[in-house]
Order: structure tokens, then sequence, then C-alpha cells
């Protein structure tokens, strides 16, 4: 079992390299991904192009609702569709692909339990230990008595009125789940 714990890093974050802009594309990208129905269309997909009418039969939505999905999606750029006779053959577009492949490795992390550390790049077991309070628990009082002797007076106090704060809204939590 890990514990996580606040960070006492004195390093400072890199500069944020990506645009307002940017961000919201992305977000509008990511809200696609909010929607279990657009999900399953996503992942049927995946499998091969499908027409509408399969698509209807593997998810018991409507041709509207599906057709509004579709859409959606093609507009993003994540499928693209082609006339098949008189049938409409909707597939994923290679972007649409890559980003089946970054869903299928955040599930695959999240079936085995992959929390925020477990995932993290260029950080190996010695920084998250000494940065990031990522340690197994019976290293736990071993790291915080050496914690406690680099920390200030004014460092401990602050880190006790946080425990205090995150003590008293579990308390609540739990009063109110009872």
């Amino acid at each position: 079992m890990f514990i996580y714990k606040r960070c006492h890093c004195r390093v400072t974050p890199g500069k944020y390299e990506f645009s307002d802009k940017q961000v919201s594309a992305l977000e509008e990208k990511l809200k696609l991904f909010g929607v279990k129905a657009r999900l399953e269309l996503l992942l049927m997909l995946k499998e091969g192009p499908h027409c509408v009418c399969d698509l209807m039969t593997h998810t018991k939505l409507s041709q509207s609702l599906i057709s509004h999905h579709l859409s959606d999606l093609t507009s993003a750029g994540f499928i693209e569709a082609k006339k098949e006779g008189k049938f409409m053959e909707y597939s994923l577009t290679q972007s649409g692909e890559e980003m089946m492949r970054n869903l299928e490795d955040m599930i695959k992390n999240l079936k085995e339990g992959g929390g925020r550390m477990k995932r993290m790049r260029n950080c190996d077991e010695q920084m998250r230990k000494r940065c990031c309070g990522y340690q197994d628990e019976e290293e736990t009082s071993e790291v915080k008595a050496s914690e406690n002797d680099e920390m200030s007076k004014e460092e401990l106090l602050a880190e006790k009125e946080s425990l205090e704060k995150q003590l008293g809204e579990i308390n609540e939590a739990l009063a109110g789940a009872e």
C-alpha cells in the first residue's frame, strides 16, 4: 500500500507550455468522451467500419441519437464516413485510432489500480519518495522523522493545521454518511 501526502517540493514547476486556446480545444474534444453512448460507438468502430443500422442493433440506441453522436465525432475528426451503396459506413480516422489507444491505456491503468504516481514519466522511485511523498507504509515513520528535522517550525505548524483540517473534513463526511 502506498501513502500520498502533501508535497513539500522546493522546485518550481516548468513554464506552462499551452495557450488558453489549445487547452479549450482539448477540453471540447475530451467532452466528447464524457458520454457513454459515444464511447460505445467508438469502441465498436475500433473493431472495424459499421453502418448506422449495425450500430443501432448493437447499442440499442435510436437512429437519430446515433446520427447525432456520429456527427459530433465526425466534426471532431475522430471518425469518417464513406458511402457504400445506399449506406454510409463509419470508421475511425487515424486521429480516432490514436485517441482510442490512449483511452485503452487509461482503462488498463485504472484496472491495474494505477494511481497518479505510478504513471509519472521521468520520475524514479527516489524522486517520488523525496519529492512527492510516495512510499511504502513501512518507510513512512523513518521518512517523516527525517523530514521533521528538515522542516521549520512554521512549516510543521502549517502541516499540522492542514492535517487537522483534512481530519475535520473526513469526520464531517463520516457524520453525513451515518
